[in-house]
């Protein structure tokens, strides 16, 4: 699987100050020169904020900066997740981070996030969590979204994000045990039991050289 790179835009006022691209790691923010995100602008400290990239997700903590770190105008508290279109405020500039996706992202067995269960309600909060645990124990790599956000909202966030598939729930679906998959480029949307969707997804998150081996194998 290709390392998966970010964009790193900062802006002053609206005006670019700085782009850079990055791979999972972690970047110091601030106004020193050994900063790997260097940023010029006022009321920014010397070692400001700490950037952290994963494979599939990403993390702010404010460093002890005079003025603090926000996210989205909300400030800093410890490490803080980062989702997609969140904006980042150190002192008067503001950092922006787009995930840079190769083609392979939509290919379930490749991406670095295979799934996300995304909530309608908080109703369905614990559910979620419940789909969540069978979904890692059964080797997939998944996440889930509990925000309080509307679920089409979600939708757009991790389809920019190129996940390839949602597992959305509500409390029809909690009181159901069933899931309603939504796969990336599609409107569609596809009801079915939660152990039929893990099935699904368990055998389409094996890489297809794996797959032919079994395949011929048993042939």
């Amino acid at each position: 699987m290709d390392t998966p790179k970010a964009e790193v835009l900062i802006t002053v006022d609206g005006a670019e100050r700085g782009r850079l691209v990055v791979e999972p790691g972690e970047y110091v923010i601030g106004r020193n020169p050994d900063c790997a995100i260097k940023v010029e602008a006022d009321l920014v400290s010397r070692r400001h904020a700490k950037l952290t990239i994963n494979f599939d997700n990403a993390f702010i903590e404010d460093l002890g900066s005079a003025n603090g770190t926000r996210v989205n105008g909300e400030p800093v508290a410890g490490n803080t997740r980062l989702w997609q279109n969140q904006k980042i405020q150190v002192g008067a500039a503001t950092i922006e981070l787009h995930r840079l996706k190769t083609e392979s992202s939509r290919d379930v067995s490749l991406a670095p996030t295979q799934a996300v269960v995304a909530t309608i309600v908080s109703d369905a909060d614990v559910y979620a969590e419940e789909v969540l645990a069978a979904l890692q124990a059964a080797g997939l790599r998944a996440e889930a979204d509990l925000r309080n956000e509307k679920i089409n909202y979600k939708v757009r966030e991790h389809s920019l994000a190129k996940v390839p598939v949602l597992l959305v729930v509500g409390k029809r679906e909690a009181e159901e045990k069933t899931v309603s998959v939504r796969r990336l480029g599609s409107q569609a949307q596809q009801v079915t039991t939660l152990n039929e969707a893990i099935r699904m997804l368990a055998a389409e998150a094996v890489p297809p050289d794996l797959w032919q081996a079994a395949k011929t194998k048993a042939a």
